[in-house]
């Protein structure tokens, strides 16, 4: 088992929980791959800097730690990594969703949760699952 994250634009996706879960069901089984995120996006850039820091696949040689991402989706990024790891990825995942203003779902925390964009330079806890 990995710890699973996901980032999402929150121009796309559904605030409210419940719409929120099936938008992001139904992108995770949509199987057309409508094509990548944009890098130039926010979504894009939260990407980059979450590879800068957990380099996507086996990670560096002297086996730091590492994630793989799930970027084919243009308004979701979905990141597994190590359970070693998941302070590290949780934290940065949150950090980079602040700077950058992107949704972050928690899916692997012990209470799985949806943070969005306070519109401050902060997140906001939405829903606890």
């Amino acid at each position: 088992m990995s710890y699973d994250i996901a980032a999402f634009d929150v121009r796309v996706a559904p605030r409210e929980p419940d719409e929120f879960v099936g938008w992001y069901e139904d992108v995770m089984d949509d199987e057309t791959e409508p094509g990548g995120v944009d890098p130039s996006s926010a979504l894009g850039r939260w990407c980059a800097l979450m590879q800068n820091e957990f380099p996507d696949g086996g990670g560096d040689d002297d086996g730091g730690p590492a994630a793989d991402y799930s970027s084919s989706y243009p308004a979701l990024v979905y990141v597994a990594g190590g359970w070693g790891d998941a302070e590290e990825i949780r934290a940065a995942s949150l950090r980079y969703a602040r700077s950058e203003a992107v949704g972050v779902f928690a899916l692997s925390d012990d209470v799985p949760a949806l943070w969005w964009p306070d519109g401050s330079g902060g997140l906001e806890l939405i829903h606890e699952f």
